[in-house]
């Protein structure tokens, strides 16, 4: 596995996470499932406005007023520096975002 920078690492992990609190519904659920070389976050919440994949580029804004748009890009960006791969679904009304470490 990589070695990832402290830093960088914590930003990944609190863009990922305060996203899934953030866009959740009331009373929701969030899960967090680490296995083998895979971390999986999901949560509950509304369809997505677009493809999931859109969520990722630069000043992509879901609607809130606050929001800069700039969470999953920068997530994107560690990811790719660091080749973990990551992916954005939605199914039976969960947001699911899914990291996979190299297998080398």
């Amino acid at each position: 596995l990589p070695i990832l920078n402290a830093a960088l690492c914590k930003t990944l992990f609190d863009n990922l996470i305060k996203n899934a609190i953030k866009y959740n519904v009331q009373n929701g659920a969030l899960n967090i499932i680490v296995k083998d070389k895979t971390i999986q976050l999901s949560n509950t919440g509304l369809k997505p406005e677009k493809p999931t994949q859109a969520y990722f580029d630069r000043f992509y804004k879901s609607g809130d007023p606050d929001s800069l748009g700039l969470g999953l890009a920068i997530s994107k960006k560690i990811c790719v520096l660091y080749k973990i791969s990551i992916e954005y679904s939605f199914d039976k009304d969960l947001h699911i975002i899914e990291l996979k470490f190299d297998k080398n």
